[in-house]
């Protein structure tokens, strides 16, 4: 009988695990089943005679509108639309939320009722998106592994040349005789390559994914051996202001790597400066880290520390940059 097979139909949509709702012609809800309850988080009951825009973000409440219309208008009544739809919809208590939507609609008694079937696709996109997450993690893994690799054999090649390079620079200081100049040009040439083997060793430590060495170290001559580079490097029209304090702590450091820092940090406030003058500013100074503090910063602990800055009148960093430190 229909009264038997309107019991059915109630059961089932009462039933589906999918959210079913369905309105008439001025949009005011007639069914709204139990799964679209919870997934707006309303009962039922309350939802029955509201106007179905209540669910929908205020933002979208007039294309929504129109879709409804237009539906009704270009399709045949009880065809089904079969491609699920992308919406946003609005919980009772204000989150919203991604769903997927079909449509169908039929002709009762002359009126036309629309019904929607509504998935929220919330959980999946958050699965989709840890998944991209850890791919591009996996693709960050295997670049560096080929990274890695590269870099272990172009450091190999390149310590044979940087031998050759300190070996007959110690040649030339035996033949040098008196001359300091020359003698000082060929210490430099010597640091300098001795500089280049540290960062060779640090690169095939990355390669192998080693710990680098860290050794009681006092910053100040490290960072006044970058400056004579990078005064050699940098144009004569960026100044240079340096403070170095007198009587700073050691540090627990590895000396390659902090030259490697500084001479990094000093190329880029050049290149921010170029074609215009500036200055670039290093100071060197004991400091006190409180715990706030170290709680702000993440990895240091309270105490006694030592703070170097670099700072330059250059451009600055655009977002792009900025994102990628």
């Amino acid at each position: 009988t229909r009264r038997e097979s309107e019991q059915r139909l109630a059961s089932i949509v009462g039933s589906a695990m999918d959210a079913i709702i369905t309105v008439d012609e001025d949009q005011r809800i007639l069914v709204f089943n139990a799964a679209a309850g919870a997934m707006f988080r309303c009962n039922p009951d309350e939802a029955i005679g509201q106007p179905l825009a209540r669910f929908v973000p205020e933002r979208f409440r007039a294309g929504h509108t129109d879709r409804i219309r237009a539906f009704g208008t270009d399709d045949q009544p009880g065809h089904p639309g079969v491609d699920p739809a992308r919406i946003t919809g609005l919980r009772a208590d204000g989150e919203e939320f991604p769903a997927e939507v079909s449509r169908s609609h039929v002709e009762v008694q002359g009126r036309q009722i629309f019904s929607v079937i509504l998935r929220d696709i919330s959980a999946r996109l958050a699965a989709e998106a840890a998944r991209d997450a850890l791919e591009a993690q996996l693709r960050v893994s295997q670049k560096m592994e080929a990274i890695g690799t590269l870099a272990s054999g172009i450091a190999h090649d390149f310590n044979n040349i940087l031998g050759a390079i300190y070996g007959y620079s110690e040649l030339a200081r035996q033949h040098a005789g008196p001359d300091p100049t020359l003698r000082e040009y060929l210490d430099e040439v010597s640091t300098a390559a001795s500089r280049a083997a540290a960062l060779v060793r640090q690169i095939l430590a990355f390669s192998r994914q080693e710990k680098l060495q860290r050794q009681t170290i006092r910053l100040a001559p490290v960072i006044q051996e970058v400056l004579q580079l990078l005064r050699a490097a940098i144009p004569s029209s960026i100044a240079f202001q340096t403070s170095l304090a007198p009587g700073t702590h050691a540090v627990l450091a590895n000396a390659t790597q902090i030259h490697q820092v500084v001479m990094n940090l000093g190329t880029n406030a050049a290149q921010a400066m170029q074609h215009q003058t500036g200055r670039l500013t290093i100071t060197l100074e004991n400091c006190s880290v409180d715990a706030n503090l170290a709680a702000l910063l993440g990895d240091l602990r309270p105490g006694p520390h030592v703070r170097l800055c670099v700072t330059d009148t250059g451009h600055g960093m655009d977002r792009a940059t900025m994102e990628r430190i």
